[in-house]
């Protein structure tokens, strides 16, 4: 009986760790999802406003939204010092 007994409780702590990676990978993709909801949101945001002023953001000088990331910040195409 012994055995049985601790191929259950081996089953029982796979099934803890396994349950505890899918929570991990659940978090990681909760964490994702906000910052695509983020990056839809500045980009409708940007658009938006871009549609208002009647830019263009074809040639030098003209307006050119800079969107940040999370991990980057775009720098302005065009503009020079």
């Amino acid at each position: 009986m012994a055995s049985v007994l601790g191929l259950v409780e081996a089953k029982e702590a796979s099934a803890r760790e396994r349950a505890e990676r899918l929570r991990s990978e659940l978090e990681d993709a909760e964490r994702e999802v906000e910052r695509l909801v983020t990056a839809r949101e500045m980009v409708s945001q940007v658009l938006s406003q871009t549609q208002e002023t009647g830019s263009h953001m074809h040639g030098p000088g003209e307006f050119r939204p800079v969107i940040a990331t999370a991990v980057r910040v775009a720098e302005p195409v065009g503009i020079r010092p």
